[in-house]
C-alpha cells in the first residue's frame, strides 16, 4: 500500500525482455534506504517487487499483464520515473490509499500553467469514468491528486497541480498525448462491488420467495 506522495524520481537504467514480461533496473537513492529484496516500490504507480539491488539501483520484474494494462511497455532507458516505498504501518497518510494496481492509462490532452498552479487535463477510458467524481482522489503515475472536475460527456477530467508536486515529479516533463497510469480510488471500487453484490442478493431472495422457498 502506498500514499501517492512521491519520495523521489529515479532513472530507468536497463530494460530486457524475458519470457514472462520485462526485467527493469532503476537508479535510485532515497527509496533504497531500509529497503531489502522482496520489498515493494511503486514505479510510476505500479507496485513492483525488488528482486535485486545495489548501492544506487534496484531491479524488478514486470509481468506481461502489467505491460498490457500500463505504460510500462513504452518505457525507455534514461526515462525519469516516480518512486515511492510502500508505507509503513502507523505512518501518516498524507495522500490517499493507493494500491499500486493500475486500472488503465489516460492520455494527456493538455497541461498548462495557471497563475502559480498547473492544470492537467486527461482523456480517461469510458469504462473508468464512473469512478471519477469532483473532489475525488486519483493516482496519476503514482501521484495522489484531487479531481477538480469530471466531464462525463467527454470522458475527461481536470486536475489542479501545486508547484511542488509539478516540479518534484514526472509531471514536469510530461507533454500532450503522453499516456499516464491511472488508479481509481479503491474505496469507490469497494462500494461499487458491495452494492452490486447486494443487488444480486436481493434479486435472488425475491425469486426464492416467489418460488415458495422464502418465508
Amino acid at each position: 500500500m502506498f500514499t501517492g506522495l512521491i519520495e523521489e524520481t529515479g532513472t530507468v537504467l536497463t530494460l530486457s525482455r524475458v519470457s514472462m514480461g520485462l526485467k527493469a533496473s532503476y537508479q535510485a537513492h532515497m527509496v533504497l534506504e531500509n529497503t531489502k529484496i522482496g520489498d515493494s516500490i511503486s514505479v510510476n504507480g505500479i507496485c513492483q517487487t525488488v528482486t535485486d539491488m545495489g548501492g544506487s539501483f534496484f531491479v524488478t520484474d514486470i509481468s506481461a499483464e502489467t505491460l498490457r494494462k500500463t505504460n510500462a511497455g513504452s518505457m525507455k532507458t534514461g526515462e525519469i520515473v516516480n518512486l515511492e516505498r510502500a508505507m509503513a504501518l502507523g505512518e501518516r497518510l498524507g495522500g490517499h490509499l493507493v494500491q499500486g494496481h493500475v486500472n488503465g492509462t489516460a492520455e494527456i490532452r493538455n497541461i498548462r500553467k495557471e497563475g502559480e498552479m498547473y492544470r492537467l487535463t486527461l482523456d480517461v477510458p469510458s469504462v473508468l469514468m464512473k469512478y471519477m467524481i469532483d473532489e475525488g482522489s486519483i493516482a496519476v503515475d503514482g501521484i495522489s491528486l484531487t479531481i477538480a472536475s469530471a466531464e462525463r460527456k467527454t470522458n475527461r477530467i481536470q486536475l489542479q497541480i501545486i508547484p511542488h508536486t509539478y516540479e518534484k515529479t514526472t509531471l514536469a516533463i510530461r507533454k500532450n498525448r503522453d499516456r499516464v497510469n491511472i488508479e481509481t480510488d479503491m474505496l469507490g471500487r469497494y462500494v461499487e462491488n458491495l452494492m452490486s453484490y447486494q443487488m444480486k442478493t436481493d434479486i435472488s431472495t425475491n425469486q426464492l420467495t416467489q418460488w415458495g422457498y422464502g418465508q
